[in-house]
């Protein structure tokens, strides 16, 4: 079979560089607090259409959740807004030019 999700085991704290490129069918990608990086390209051309994403994140690199041309992808963050503010971002225009909704859960 295909993978269609992924989610990230409790206890990794990164998800290096191009760790789940060009997977083609994922769909739905679950990271846990815990993680505060993913590395650059780590989703890049996945499929990747619904993260949901970490309190405890701190750092997106460059291209680090980057649909395939033309999708668009929904952020479920566990924090408020001003917590997501400060997450550093190597590429936030990229990465907001991607965004189809981005929900807060706190």
């Amino acid at each position: 079979g295909q993978i269609t999700d992924i989610q990230i085991q409790p206890g990794i704290t990164g998800i290096g560089q191009a760790t789940f490129s060009y997977l083609p069918n994922i769909r739905t990608v679950v990271i846990p607090e815990g993680v505060t990086y993913i590395g650059p390209c780590a989703f890049m051309l996945s499929g990747s259409r619904t993260f949901y994403l970490p309190k405890s994140l701190q750092q997106l690199a460059y291209l680090a959740l980057e649909p395939t041309t033309g999708d668009k992808i929904d952020i479920i963050y566990s924090g408020s807004e001003e917590e997501w503010n400060n997450i550093f971002m190597e590429d936030p225009d990229t990465l907001y030019a991607t965004i189809n909704s981005l929900v807060f859960c706190e």
